[in-house]
């Protein structure tokens, strides 16, 4: 006999590993009636973690477990969009958390590091859907996050990758005000591109902040 949390992760795993642009309004009324059958809030907390683990480690099907998100929040309480939102948050955290605790002991170890990083830039990628798809409205908070990271971070190498999500983040959501009202950000990045940053960056990392100081140079004028 299944648990109740076994149910529900077998009922919504069948659903979301079958979920594509052309089935998805079928899937969603069948993610819908499931979550009108959960019977309390460790059902809903179960169903909602499943959904953000989804999001945050499939990259490529993150814009449709992020089109999820949003369309629920439609049609579910106050109270559990709030458990929702926080569960997002707690999720990103404690994946942060490990990425960092891995990312430290493997920082030597190219192959377990280059999949490490693989892991954040898809963790990124889930983030800036919800963004996109306006589940978050405040994405000063995870720009403030991002800043915080790179700021703690004392080894390099772990910094660099930091920067780099950083600059993947404000270039998917595409939003300048964000950027010019960040002026500790516009200045990483002057200083990065001036040489006055303490170690070297990769190339492809330099043309993206190039491109997202040119977009505000150009919007200043």
């Amino acid at each position: 006999k299944y648990s109740s949390k076994e149910i529900i992760q077998r009922k919504l795993l069948y659903i979301l590993n079958r979920l594509t642009i052309k089935n998805y309004s079928k899937l969603f009324d069948e993610m819908l009636k499931l979550y009108l059958s959960l019977k309390t809030s460790d059902d809903f907390i179960e169903f909602c973690k499943i959904l953000i683990k989804k999001g945050f480690d499939e990259s490529i099907f993150s814009h449709l477990y992020s089109r999820v998100c949003k369309d629920f929040s439609i049609y579910i309480s106050q109270t559990d969009k709030f458990k929702l939102n926080e569960l997002i948050i707690s999720i990103f955290e404690s994946k942060i958390f490990l990425f960092s605790k891995e990312a430290i002991e493997n920082i030597y170890l190219n192959k377990i590091f280059n999949s490490n990083r693989a892991k954040l830039i898809s963790i990124i990628k889930f983030l800036t859907d919800l963004i996109k798809d306006e589940f978050f409205i405040d994405p000063k908070r995870w720009l403030n996050i991002l800043m915080l990271n790179i700021k703690k971070e004392p080894n390099q190498k772990l910094q660099a990758l930091w920067i780099e999500c950083l600059c993947k983040f404000l270039t998917s959501i595409d939003n300048k005000n964000l950027l010019l009202e960040s002026p500790e950000t516009i200045y990483l990045f002057k200083s990065i591109l001036s040489d006055r940053f303490e170690f070297v960056l990769i190339p492809r990392i330099k043309f993206m902040i190039n491109s997202l100081i040119k977009d505000i140079n150009f919007n200043e004028s």
